[in-house]
């Protein structure tokens, strides 16, 4: 998530990024500290079994290899990418 709060344009702007791995998420960051912007992550995770469930559960399911693909190339982002990191670790299926 990352926040544009000292440009008046963007004032209260968030964004959505499934960024992956740190050099992804260095691009976002980075624009966003050009903007001055107060940076903050919120990784959420699931163990893969709770992953494929939901994927089951999707209309449009997305393939294995793709999510299989994703879970290899994780990095968990660490405390130095951004003035807040929190991680959010789901271990169950929700409906």
């Amino acid at each position: 998530m990352f926040k544009y709060p000292r440009t008046p344009q963007l004032e209260g702007s968030s964004g959505n990024a499934t960024n992956v791995s740190r050099q992804q998420r260095d691009i976002c960051v980075g624009l966003a500290a050009a903007y001055h912007a107060r940076v903050e992550i919120v990784a959420v995770e699931a163990p893969r079994d709770v992953l494929y469930a939901r994927n089951r559960e999707r209309a449009e399911g997305v393939p294995i290899n793709v999510i299989d693909r994703l879970i290899d190339r994780w990095e968990s982002p660490d405390l130095t990418e951004a003035h807040r990191v929190e991680r959010v670790v789901t271990e169950r299926f929700v409906d």
